[in-house]
């Protein structure tokens, strides 16, 4: 199946397929130095799927699913701060690790993933904990996508790249300048090879940035047969 890759700045990814299904992963917009867009310029969204409710995450999620009518696909966390902040309640699929959901009958499906992290955030005068996800979006044809979001490596990534084949992989390689992070390109490069993926696109660090080649190179060492995609913000790219 065909689709196209579009790189909107930080974690903030564009999926769409060849029959017009557009998928936005962690739409960090607003405050994001990099972000290719802006919130206004968003149109036609399917499904708006956040792992977490880390503020380069979550970011513009509520605000692009009331504007677009979006399906936001989130953990419980997430979703009661959608629901707090006005999103109708019929728009939101939440999933825990381990769920898989079809998008509207489209052959598209949502498997959420455990990740190694955090979800934290402010709802109110309340601090909010939960449970972050990494995702494998499956199309039609079978093509698997693994989306890590935020996640340190563990060794269940190689359980899980068995159960849930997939070609393309996005790996956080580094995060925002003066916070934790959570892979390092080495780390990184090991994740992709446990998730056995035929090509390999780092996300999750700053624009300009000389940690994706450090991935790439890491990732050249331990497995020569993955390609390294790198996407600058804005650029984009279509699987034929």
């Amino acid at each position: 199946m065909n689709f196209k890759i579009t790189n909107w700045g930080h974690s903030c990814i564009l999926l769409e397929t060849n029959d017009g299904i557009r998928l936005l992963f962690d739409p960090y917009i607003t405050g994001n130095e990099s972000a290719a867009v802006g919130v206004d310029d968003i149109r036609d969204i399917d499904a708006v799927i956040v792992t977490h409710g880390a503020f380069d995450h979550m970011g513009d999620a509520v605000e692009i699913v009331k504007k677009t009518g979006a399906t936001l696909y989130c953990g419980p966390e997430v979703r009661d701060y959608a629901l707090f902040n006005g999103v109708d309640e019929r728009l939101v699929r939440m999933l825990v690790w381990g769920t898989c959901l079809e998008h509207k009958d489209t052959g598209i499906t949502v498997r959420s993933i455990e990740a190694k992290h955090l979800s934290y955030f402010k709802m109110g005068d309340t601090k909010i904990t939960g449970m972050p996800m990494s995702y494998v979006v499956t199309l039609r044809d079978g093509t698997g996508i693994f989306f890590a979001g935020d996640t340190s490596i563990f060794s269940d990534m190689k359980l899980f790249g068995e159960l849930y084949p997939v070609k393309y992989g996005f790996f956080g390689v580094m995060g925002l300048v003066g916070y934790p992070y959570e892979m390092d390109a080495r780390e990184a490069a090991l994740a992709a090879k446990f998730w056995n993926v035929d090509v390999a696109i780092p996300i999750h660090y700053p624009a300009g940035s000389s940690v994706p080649y450090d991935f790439e190179a890491e990732l050249a060492k331990i497995m020569p047969e993955a390609k390294t995609l790198i996407l600058a913000p804005g650029d984009e790219y279509v699987v034929e």
